[in-house]
């Protein structure tokens, strides 16, 4: 996965300096930001980290991640509010690298809210997402709000690879605009509260192709402890 920025080699990994930001508008406890912290290195993303959370009580753990992982008050921004239909970092986007795992096809306003398809986020696709299926509706915030040259990776409920209706719309809108960079099948029990098998679907809006990779990591795993990780030497991968 290429981010923008400039790349040095660190031991057999290639590491990039993101000269912007980076958020993950559904961000939980912060986990996601902190992994690209520890990924990227301390001065990694130079701007610094944002976030979204709707829940008070995680919100304020996500805070306190931070700190405990010295990332200092200065260098992040986590907001509490409904990313949908609130979304507080309209000052601070476009970002460079978007992570994000939302949670699985929850309801939403959707078209209870008459103004949201008139919304810069969703309006392009033309349709909106089921209101009790808002996984389109997080991907598309994550597409509006990256940065020309920027790369978003969102874990995703497998549904949205299949399901019919508005959410076959939005599907054809990425793929004949040519955002979607990568599929990556993951195996199942990988994430902690999540025994189904999911998927991570990255978004490029600057892409040198029109190809996309799919690569197949649904039974390349071991078991450490109670989890599962993916051996990644292992992963099939395929471009179609």
């Amino acid at each position: 996965m290429a981010f923008f920025g400039t790349c040095c080699r660190r031991g057999p990994f290639s590491v990039c300096i993101i000269d912007g930001k980076n958020i993950d508008p559904a961000c939980g406890s912060g986990s996601l930001l902190l992994k690209a912290e520890k990924l990227l290195g301390r001065d990694g993303v130079r701007t610094g980290y944002f976030g979204q959370e709707i829940n008070i009580t995680t919100y304020n753990l996500c805070r306190i991640n931070m700190f405990l992982h010295d990332v200092g008050f200065d260098r992040f921004d986590i907001a509490c509010e409904d990313t949908l239909t609130h979304p507080q970092h309209w000052d601070d986007e476009p970002f460079e690298l978007i992570v994000s795992n939302p949670p699985y096809s929850i309801n939403w306003a959707g078209d209870d809210d008459a103004t949201l398809i008139n919304d810069p986020r969703f309006s392009p696709a033309g349709v909106l997402p089921p209101k009790s299926k808002a996984d389109f509706a997080f991907i598309m915030h994550s597409l509006s709000w990256l940065a020309p040259s920027g790369t978003a990776a969102i874990v995703c409920f497998p549904g949205i690879m299949y399901r019919g209706g508005a959410e076959q719309k939005i599907r054809k809108y990425l793929v004949d605009n040519n955002f979607i960079d990568c599929i990556i099948q993951l195996p199942s029990n990988l994430f902690y509260g999540a025994t189904i098998a999911t998927c991570i679907m990255v978004l490029k809006r600057g892409k040198a192709d029109n190809k996309t990779l799919f690569i197949d990591a649904s039974k390349e795993c071991i078991k450490v402890a109670a989890f599962l990780m993916i051996r990644l030497e292992e992963v099939q991968i395929g471009y179609m």
